[in-house]
């Protein structure tokens, strides 16, 4: 029910998804009248038979302060919450509020060991086929040093996993890549990872270098990494928008997007972060997607693809396994 758009948008990626995958099953859960307006009528038995549909009737407004949401019984973010924690499901992928995902999380599925503060963690495209993944995303707006030193530890325990490499380099997002550059919370949190022999620290990286994949993993606090994050969401959307508003204007520009339109999609689709959409909530004892706010329908599919993907991997097994060789080793 989260998002701009609510069951428009969720229920459609979902009968994308479950005809897609065919292991896939899947509990849409909210309002049953707005569900059920949203499902195709010519669904076949092999979608059938792997959607469920979960009653949640309770409202909680993007809008609501999370502690308020933490109160609310019953609303679609608690009941999957609870679907999690239980064992009734593996995921839960979600594209309401950020700071309510994360409360949430916090109070029914726990912290996994030694970690203060899960992190929402994006993923950036790079070229060729490179990526970054960049984490705290929006979960937390202010974090000190040691935080920021999980973030680090999170998000290369993840990219190790996913085929980085043995050692990943971690970078910190910074005004300037000179020593000496940003406040006293970046500075300590560099001297922190220059000083953990497990980490692979390369140093600070700029915003400009988001997309040229120059360290695997990027660590910042919340609020300068939903800007980011955003920033990057709203220059692709204004290119393609300007784009198709020159097509319709230009006819030499028309027949030039004729003879080219593969390759331009290719290269719109490859930087546009919305391609990538959802990011892990890395830190929980149970796996949690969140997908941008204003997702469109192919969006959230990618959403609910990253959660699948992370559910037959064993992400948070896999986080859970390493952090407590970390604390024992």
């Amino acid at each position: 029910m989260g998002g701009d758009h609510g069951p428009a948008i969720t229920v459609g990626a979902a009968l994308d998804c479950l005809q897609s995958i065919p292991r896939l099953q899947l509990s849409l859960i909210g309002d049953l009248a707005a569900i059920n307006r949203n499902l195709a009528r010519n669904l076949g038995e092999s979608v059938l038979s792997r959607l469920n549909t979960v009653e949640a009737a309770a409202q909680a407004p993007d809008q609501e302060p999370p502690a308020q949401v933490l109160r609310k019984q019953g609303t679609s973010l608690h009941v999957a919450m609870q679907m999690v924690q239980s064992g009734q499901a593996a995921a839960c992928v979600s594209a309401g509020d950020s700071g309510s995902l994360m409360a949430l999380g916090n109070s029914l599925l726990k912290n996994l060991p030694g970690i203060r503060r899960p992190a929402i963690c994006a993923m950036i495209p790079g070229l060729d086929d490179q990526c970054s993944y960049l984490l705290d995303a929006g979960a937390n707006v202010d974090c000190n040093a040691e935080a920021m030193r999980q973030f680090a530890w999170m998000g290369s325990i993840m990219a190790r996993a996913l085929g980085a490499g043995d050692r990943p380099g971690v970078a910190l997002l910074n005004i300037g890549t000179e020593p000496g550059k940003g406040g006293r919370q970046i500075q300590q949190a560099a001297t922190l990872l220059a000083a953990d022999s497990g980490l692979n620290y390369l140093g600070f990286v700029e915003a400009r270098d988001l997309f040229r994949a120059k360290a695997e993993v990027i660590v910042c606090d919340g609020l300068i990494g939903n800007i980011a994050i955003k920033s990057c969401e709203a220059t692709a959307q204004l290119v393609v928008e300007h784009g198709n508003a020159l097509l319709r204007t230009d006819p030499w520009l028309r027949l030039f997007n004729l003879l080219t339109r593969k390759s331009l999609t290719g290269v719109i689709q490859s930087v546009d972060p919305a391609t990538y959409n959802g990011a892990c909530l890395l830190g929980l004892k149970g796996i949690v997607v969140k997908s941008h706010g204003s997702s469109r329908r192919e969006d959230f599919r990618q959403a609910i693809q990253r959660a699948y993907q992370a559910a037959v991997f064993g992400l948070d097994r896999v986080l859970n396994e390493r952090l407590e060789e970390l604390a024992t080793g």
